[in-house]
């Protein structure tokens, strides 16, 4: 079955006055498509070289301006919605969040430490075999809690903020001797 002569190439170039091989490259383009309504064509055409001339797209197609103007639009108000967070105080710098790590972590293990001693205190009839044991679990406690590790994704982000940190206190201070500490 064949194209009828008003779905050729050649006639919808004489449709548009554009030439023949425009013609072929819009459709591999996928501007238009090959036997489709030349009418239909003919708009899709007309759409195509109107949104090329109000510089909206390129004449390859691989820019849009639209889009590339949405996806700044989006991009901007990502920035402001942060900067509103920041105003409202819902978020926190890394540094802030460090420190509270550091600290909380450091407030855990010192309670912790401080337990045999504070049982010592309140329970003095207990034998010293009885704190050793206590004393023994606090320090297991710390170890396995030493050997826990963050989830893969905040590791991560932390791993890299520390070598942010550690690589500008190198160009701050150079040479630098001093190694940044894991929390």
């Amino acid at each position: 079955m064949g194209q009828s002569p008003e779905n050729t190439q050649e006639y919808l170039a004489q449709l548009t006055g554009l030439s023949q091989q425009r013609i072929s490259q819009l459709q591999r383009e996928g501007v238009i498509a090959k036997g489709e309504n030349p009418i239909v064509s003919n708009r899709k055409i007309v759409a195509h070289l109107g949104s090329q001339k109000a510089g909206w797209k390129s004449q390859d197609g691989k820019l849009d301006r639209i889009a590339e103007a949405a996806m700044l639009d989006r991009r901007r108000r990502e920035e402001i919605e942060l900067r509103l967070a920041e105003r409202r105080e819902e978020l926190f710098a890394m540094d802030s969040i460090v420190e509270i790590v550091k600290f909380t972590v450091l407030a855990v293990r010192n309670k912790f430490l401080a337990l045999p001693s504070r049982l010592r205190s309140l329970a003095p009839d207990l034998s010293t075999k009885h704190y050793g044991i206590v004393e023994q679990l606090v320090r297991e406690a710390i170890s396995e809690f030493n050997a826990e590790r963050f989830p893969p994704g905040i590791r991560q982000a932390t791993e890299q903020y520390f070598h942010r940190l550690h690589a500008a206190a190198e160009i701050k201070d150079r040479p630098n001797d001093r190694s940044i500490t894991d929390v």
